[in-house]
């Protein structure tokens, strides 16, 4: 059987032709576009239908950054950093595919996990598995992404969730400044405003602020330069917050979920982070808990490598159709 899987994102949108069987799937045919080379997304998806010829092709689904508008089985999507309006009928009727299913980017990115190895993860704490365990699956990039997966009779059912934009939630003296600097001058500090590429940048902004970690760095360094600039006080602090924090976020999260199938962490921010992220500062802020602190070291915790992970969850949305 055939199926295209896509992962629509406001910088590059992936596209895939795919061959399922028991064994999984096989990429046929795959092409990375740059989003804003093209007006709308039919353009591109034509561009697409073009190279691959006449396929005989059972369903589309497409994980999309934006909000996912669903009336009668009928699905719109606007792209939030795009002018693009997608919908499931016009694709329909444009490709000749009967099925065709719009979901949330991160919604993909959970389905994307069932179908991982070994060798797409950097294991952060083995925990102990339960077989058909829920999971939690989150991404700092842009912003902070949070899908759970439930196990239900052996499958795996994703459910999206806005929890990046919730409070965030101190935890120790550094966090609860960092919480207070924001809320004084913003009146709200969310998860995402300090969980996120641009959060780096806040953090490090926060921590300039205090004399005690000087800087070489611009205050508007990029959060790529601070992550990096391994020799500067401020930069260091600025990571070694963030991934307590990351830390602390993921562990409520395994806690909310109960997440014996593992806690996966995606997206930008960890893959290229990832020794930050395997720090006494993670992993000591994941088991403050508390009371819970002693279920803490039971959840797995793995960094995905694969950035193929989104699409490979649409071809999973788009194999259940």
């Amino acid at each position: 059987m055939l199926l295209l899987g896509g992962d629509i994102g406001g910088t590059k949108t992936l596209l895939s032709l795919f061959e399922t069987s028991d064994a999984g799937f096989t990429t046929l045919f795959s092409r990375r576009y740059s989003s804003g080379d093209y007006e709308c997304f039919d353009d591109l998806m034509s561009d697409f239908m073009t190279q691959i010829g006449n396929q005989q092709i059972a369903a589309l689904a497409l994980g999309i950054a934006g909000p996912i508008t669903v009336e009668n089985g009928h699905s719109t999507a606007r792209t939030t950093n795009l002018p693009w309006l997608i919908d499931s009928r016009a694709l329909s009727k444009q490709t000749a595919i009967a099925k065709v299913l719009l979901i949330n980017d991160f919604v993909a990115m959970a389905y994307g996990v069932t179908t991982l190895k070994d060798s797409d993860l950097i294991t952060l704490q083995p925990g102990q598995v339960r077989a058909n365990g829920h999971c939690m699956v989150l991404g700092a990039g842009t912003g902070l992404g949070v899908a759970q997966l439930i196990s239900v009779k052996g499958q795996y059912h994703a459910i999206a969730s806005e929890y990046g934009h919730s409070d965030f939630a101190a935890f120790d003296d550094d966090s609860a400044a960092l919480s207070h600097h924001y809320i004084s001058r913003l009146g709200h500090c969310s998860i995402e405003h300090v969980l996120s590429g641009p959060g780096i940048r806040h953090i490090f902004q926060f921590v300039c602020c205090n004399g005690d970690y000087p800087s070489s760095l611009a205050a508007d360094s990029d959060a790529a330069t601070i992550a990096t600039c391994r020799d500067d006080i401020a930069a260091k602090k600025t990571m070694t917050i963030l991934a307590a924090i990351y830390g602390s976020v993921a562990g409520n999260l395994a806690l909310t979920n109960l997440a014996y199938g593992g806690v996966y962490l995606t997206g930008g921010v960890a893959a290229k982070n990832s020794e930050w992220l395997q720090s006494h500062a993670f992993i000591d802020a994941f088991h403050q808990k508390g009371k819970m602190s002693r279920l803490m070291p039971l959840f797995p915790v793995h960094i995905v490598t694969n950035e193929h992970c989104g699409l490979l969850g649409a071809a999973v949305a788009a194999s259940r159709l």
